[in-house]
């Protein structure tokens, strides 16, 4: 599978490199995610006015208790907010790598909002591409923002500590990232 990662020359007034890596989801995920946060509100709703006492059952259906329905409610929001972020994960999340001078910052974010980590490039060491295939686990994901759905990712370690970016990418993807930030040049890569 050929890479969707190209490289763009843009002059930039300074030595320095910038990589946005989108997140490419399935579109089955998408739907799914909003089924099921869609679901998540609809019971949420549901729950909250039995809780408040707004919603009853038939007379001869009992009820839980408050606090079981209360407690159940909680578990319902926790769930769906979890299922409404990874839904704005993949619908408009991104990994923005950036090196300029001895700093790299690597930021994740959706429309905007987000996290940025920035490292002293001197105390970055092994800047390399790993792979899930050396992994014993079925699925990796388990929460973590992944930015596709193949099985490479860039690790490095910073004093000593491993960190992971890029999960998801393709392998020649991962590569091509790997090199862009090993040189400082004026190249902005996009998928």
């Amino acid at each position: 599978m050929p890479s969707s990662v190209q490289a763009v020359d843009r002059a930039r007034g300074g030595a320095g490199v910038r990589v946005d890596v989108p997140v490419r989801s399935s579109r089955y995920t998408i739907l799914l995610q909003a089924l099921f946060s869609g679901a998540g509100v609809i019971v949420s709703s549901i729950l909250a006015l039995s809780v408040a006492g707004l919603l009853g059952a038939p007379e001869d259906v009992p009820l839980p208790p408050v606090a079981a329905r209360a407690a159940l409610l909680g578990a319902v929001v926790v769930a769906t907010l979890f299922l409404a972020w990874r839904l704005a994960w993949n619908l408009g999340g991104r990994e923005i790598y950036a090196r300029e001078g001895s700093r790299l910052t690597i930021r994740r974010e959706i429309a905007g909002v987000g996290r940025t980590r920035a490292f002293e490039w001197s105390r970055v060491h092994d800047l390399r591409v790993g792979s899930f295939r050396d992994q014993p686990v079925a699925y990796a994901s388990w929460g973590r923002p992944f930015v596709g759905k193949g099985d490479a990712y860039v690790v490095f370690d910073y004093d000593g500590t491993p960190h992971f970016y890029g999960r998801g990418m393709d392998t020649e993807e991962a590569r091509t990232l790997v090199s862009t930030l090993q040189r400082v040049g004026t190249v902005t890569v996009r998928r």
